[in-house]
């Protein structure tokens, strides 16, 4: 697990990786799965996202 140097350190790298902050990703009523896909496409993802469950 990653540790993280401070809060704009972590709000950055999961921006990165969900495509969403994490307030609006906490905000979002809709799916996880389907909030993490649809963030990560609008933040211009390649790699594909395997979510299991």
């Amino acid at each position: 697990m990653e540790s993280f140097a401070d809060q704009s350190h972590l709000i950055r790298d999961f921006r990165r990786f969900v495509g969403w902050t994490p307030t609006a990703f906490a905000r979002d009523r809709r799916n996880i799965a389907y909030a993490t896909l649809e963030g990560r496409s609008r933040a211009g993802a390649v790699r594909p996202l395997s979510l299991l469950s």
